[in-house]
């Protein structure tokens, strides 16, 4: 794996299309970059925000863990804004920037630093969609940008946000019975989460449309590669497919549990999904006994 130094990383990043005071919504896996010379764990994000520069602001998704039944055992599934997010190192190294802002979302935080940080999440709480900041990305003209995880975290946020707001997000079996505690005027309050964005590795299906409609730019970063679009654009592509098909952004995996019986519109491939299992399990014991 080659090192890369900090200006290279800088080049590369204008090269994917991030300008200075851009808005840049980011997924990342910090591994698959490399070794930053001189800035080994936080270079990602010192280069990302030295791109951007002080007019331009970068927010990634900060979620944390859901509970069932959050209302028993309160004070174990307590969320707060040094809650642990599960959503990768760039989330972590992000919250830990003096500068940088966490929406109040008891499950579906996301971190901010820059200017716009306040505009993105000031209004995202419990009463929000999990994918709100989303849209605001859209009204500044933001960006999405991929970097090193295309194949095991496809996919914008924007197509979330676009199944909840054709009403597929709701339409999961698990509405409202996960989510966490959270503090409200000084009293713990239970949040139930009622939108989903489900298994994102579907994503990949709406892929083909991004690069035909020519909404896709890539780029070297690092050892791995980046991949970037206007927000606004991704989200007019999701809507658009997602209305002639609901269920275009399930996975093809046959014992997939979120893609197969989670979702009320797609009952159907119950029966296949424990078919499968059966058939999975069975095979696993015959090997286990030769």
């Amino acid at each position: 794996m080659k090192r890369i130094t900090s200006a290279q990383l800088c080049s590369q990043l204008k090269n994917l299309g991030i300008n200075n005071g851009d808005v840049v919504y980011v997924k990342a896996d910090l591994l698959s970059i490399g070794i930053i010379e001189g800035d080994v764990r936080s270079g990602l994000l010192n280069a990302l925000l030295a791109v951007v520069g002080e007019t331009g602001t970068i927010i990634t998704a900060a979620y944390t863990k859901t509970f069932f039944f959050p209302m028993f055992n309160k004070n174990r599934k307590f969320f707060s804004a040094a809650s642990t997010p599960n959503t990768g190192s760039l989330a972590k190294l992000m919250l830990k920037h003096p500068a940088s802002i966490r929406s109040k979302h008891p499950t579906n935080s996301y971190v901010a630093i820059g200017p716009a940080s306040s505009q993105l999440l000031s209004n995202h709480d419990h009463t929000s969609s999990s994918f709100e900041p989303l849209r605001q990305v859209m009204r500044l003209k933001g960006k999405c940008v991929i970097i090193g995880c295309i194949d095991s975290s496809p996919g914008h946020t924007t197509t979330h946000l676009a199944q909840h707001d054709l009403g597929y997000a709701s339409q999961n079996i698990f509405k409202g019975l996960v989510g966490a505690t959270f503090s409200l005027d000084g009293e713990t309050k239970v949040f139930l989460r009622k939108d989903f964005g489900g298994h994102n590795l579907g994503a990949r299906k709406i892929y083909s449309t991004y690069l035909d409609k020519g909404v896709i730019r890539t780029s070297e970063v690092g050892n791995t590669t980046g991949l970037m679009s206007i927000a606004q654009d991704a989200y007019d592509i999701d809507i658009d497919l997602l209305k002639k098909d609901k269920k275009l952004i399930l996975c093809s995996s046959p014992t997939c549990f979120s893609c197969r019986v989670c979702w009320k519109y797609n009952i159907l491939d119950i029966p296949k999904y424990i078919s499968a299992k059966l058939i999975q399990k069975f095979i696993l014991m015959l090997k286990a006994i030769s």
